[in-house]
């Protein structure tokens, strides 16, 4: 199949308009291929990513990315000016309690800075991506201010030894390059979606990698998709066509369905919520697991989505938390918080730190 400059000029010229997404997707319906997308793009300030076995782009500007990135690095940087290393000698625990605040604060968007890393490698190619050099600039920024983060919902002190949380989402693995190669003559496009489709049949994801990466030479993603549409396999495009991941559907929805299922059996505390016990601790040790089940939950629907085929369903995070939630007086705020309303987990702290500093107790309660 022969590149057209048609359908290339095409592309390059939707990409002045505002409705660059939809000028591209239909020229993806109209039978356009990888090659032609890649060509239109090359020298121009966009980046693109495909999703949805290549049938839905996304579009991004590279300095805007590497904007965002420095700026979530930046917020971090802020938020670490208020970590404190504790004194070892203090005998009063609850002194600790603002740290807590803090340093949960910290990890979390540490957390978010991996996400923005990570939508940010989907439209960069290997040499462009952020961490490419090997590099941690989160860990590096963190020692400088004495800790660490190793995924978990707060950061920790160096001094404090090995933790069993691992920080492994925080990279795109099975990651499989383009090869170059000849564009398909129309004999071989046939005979790519056949293999394709008969590697399907199988269970090997590195069968399926063999085939997709020869079906990508110049036959059309349309038609790569309809092999696809009834497998357990899927796949998306990364760094603006140099390379793709594969992913089982039935690997996406199970991981999918467990977090359901944390996110219930969390929910299912909730039960015994009472905001005065222990001013406010208690209550907070029920509800910010549930927050963070969420968030999760939020993250790899996110994940699965840009995997279904536009013609299968897509799934809301917020639609299934709210119906876990729906007979209690609940509601999630879309990030880490259930909470009653607005602010109120930020209030049943403040007033838990202020109770314990004024009394004459022995220990608070740990919200970690």
């Amino acid at each position: 199949m022969i590149m057209r400059n048609e359908v290339v000029a095409a592309i390059n010229a939707a990409l002045t308009s505002d409705d660059r997404v939809l000028l591209i997707e239909q020229e993806i319906m109209n039978g356009c291929t990888l090659q032609e997308i890649e060509q239109a793009f090359v020298g121009s300030k966009w980046r693109f990513h495909l999703h949805k076995s290549g049938l839905r782009i996304a579009i991004a500007d590279i300095d805007q990315l590497h904007q965002s990135y420095k700026n979530s690095l930046d917020e971090l940087r802020a938020m670490c000016s208020g970590l404190r290393i504790q004194d070892k000698t203090i005998s009063k625990p609850w002194h600790a309690l603002e740290q807590i605040r803090v340093r949960t604060e910290v990890a979390r968007q540490a957390r978010k800075i991996t996400l923005v890393e990570a939508r940010a490698n989907r439209f960069l190619s290997h040499r462009q991506r952020l961490g490419a050099d090997g590099g941690d600039q989160i860990a590096a920024l963190l020692q400088g201010f004495g800790f660490e983060w190793t995924g978990a919902d707060i950061v920790l002190e160096l001094d404090q030894g090995e933790h069993p949380a691992t920080r492994e989402f925080t990279r795109d693995r099975h990651v499989t390059e383009i090869s170059t190669g000849p564009l398909a003559e129309k004999g071989d496009h046939a005979q790519k979606l056949s293999d394709l489709r008969q590697a399907t049949n199988g269970d090997s994801g590195d069968d399926v990698a063999v085939n997709l990466n020869r079906a990508l030479h110049a036959v059309p993603l349309r038609d790569i998709a309809e092999v696809l549409k009834d497998t357990d396999f899927r796949y998306e495009i990364l760094g603006t066509g140099k390379s793709f991941k594969i992913q089982k559907l039935s690997d996406l929805t199970t991981r999918f369905t467990e977090l359901c299922g944390e996110v219930f059996e969390y929910r299912s505390a909730l039960g015994f919520d009472d905001p005065t016990a222990d001013h406010g601790f208690r209550s907070l040790n029920f509800r910010e697991p549930l927050g963070v089940a969420c968030k999760e939950l939020a993250i790899e629907t996110d994940r699965l989505n840009r995997y279904l085929l536009p013609t299968e369903k897509h799934l809301e995070a917020g639609d299934h938390i709210g119906e876990f939630l729906k007979d209690t007086a609940f509601r999630w705020n879309g990030d880490y918080e259930v909470e009653r309303f607005e602010g109120e987990n930020k209030q049943l702290l403040e007033a838990a730190i202020a109770y314990y500093s004024s009394r004459a107790v022995v220990a608070a309660p740990s919200t970690h």
